[in-house]
């Protein structure tokens, strides 16, 4: 279990040893991304879990460029192909949910708004027993998302996202493997989708917000 509160990682502790299955649990809880790097490089001991919990907003570990728990789980999963991967975020932005579930393929996304006790028992049983697990509101992004899937493909949906995020234009390429010309023409094919010809970054997220992108 990787969350940066001590106190959260004792209340996930405390709801799955109370599980339905009677599985004794064999948990080890880690407060950083840098714990996490460490775990990922010690093959053997990663061998040991069969499934993984991770907050995906986290402190970054910059000298390994892990940005979050999302970028921790891909080094975990290329470590252990086995492990099953559980991923919680506060975040509900569809994009981003959608996006997440595309990177990962994770066994579980919860998102903590729809977290309690029994959906988090729920989580765990299902995924145990071989299943998938994505909560209410990460089911419903999902849905928002392939309902546009044929009018915005994934680096629309990327550039959206990250200047929802507060990233600027000339940034992007940072994050995106196409240069900054392509990406102000994919601007403006967005801004015209959106109905916002004429607006700048701020328009463009407020429309995405209005369509329920975001």
């Amino acid at each position: 279990m990787i969350d940066d509160h001590p106190l959260i990682l004792e209340g996930y502790k405390t709801t799955l040893a109370q599980n339905k299955l009677g599985i004794t649990l064999l948990a080890r809880t880690i407060t950083s991304l840098e714990e996490g790097y460490n775990l990922a490089q010690n093959k053997a001991e990663l061998a040991q879990y069969s499934i993984c919990f991770i907050d995906r907003n986290m402190p970054p570990f910059l000298e390994k460029d892990i940005e979050n728990g999302e970028d921790l789980a891909v080094l975990l999963k290329a470590t252990n192909p086995d492990l099953k991967i559980v991923i919680l975020t506060s975040h509900d932005e569809p994009i981003l949910l959608y996006e997440l579930k595309n990177r990962l393929q994770p066994e579980g996304i919860l998102v903590k708004s729809d977290l309690d006790y029994r959906s988090m028992q729920d989580a765990f049983q299902k995924i145990v027993d071989g299943n998938y697990y994505y909560s209410q509101v990460a089911r419903q992004g999902f849905d928002t998302i392939k309902k546009h899937l044929n009018i915005f493909d994934q680096t629309d949906r990327k550039i959206i996202l990250l200047l929802s995020q507060g990233l600027r234009t000339k940034t992007l390429p940072e994050s995106l493997s196409i240069t900054l010309s392509a990406i102000n023409s994919r601007k403006k094919i967005i801004k015209d989708k959106l109905g916002v010809p004429h607006g700048d970054d701020e328009a463009i997220v407020k429309a995405a917000r209005r369509v329920g992108l975001l």
